[in-house]
């Protein structure tokens, strides 16, 4: 069976990391910081290179992330929360986005 596998290209490092980093971001809306340590977790190994270069990974993850932050705006709001800018930046930040790009998306109307 696994030499089955190893012949479909199944048992493939770099498909997984990749398949791993679609998925993270396209669901999850991660970030590619918290994908990162994620892998580093599970694998052992170090793939922040990787990861930095899936650009279409990232612009999902950053769509998921506007609709996230859009929702829990709206709840903020609806509180009346006076330090709302403050969460939905720390809200960013452990999604395992950089700090520019929460910045830039929080500017955003």
């Amino acid at each position: 069976m696994l030499d089955m596998l190893a012949e479909g290209n199944y048992l493939n490092e770099q498909r997984f990391v990749a398949q791993y980093v679609r998925s993270r971001a396209a669901v999850k809306g991660w970030g590619p910081s918290k994908i990162a340590m994620a892998l580093q977790r599970e694998t052992g190994a170090n793939y922040r290179d990787e990861i930095r270069q899936d650009e279409e990974s990232k612009n999902r993850a950053l769509e998921k992330l506007r609709k996230d932050l859009s929702k829990k705006s709206a709840e903020l709001e609806r509180k009346q929360d006076p330090k709302m800018k403050e969460k939905l930046l720390r809200f960013c930040l452990s999604r395992g986005f950089a700090l520019e790009d929460a910045l830039r998306i929080l500017e955003k109307p």
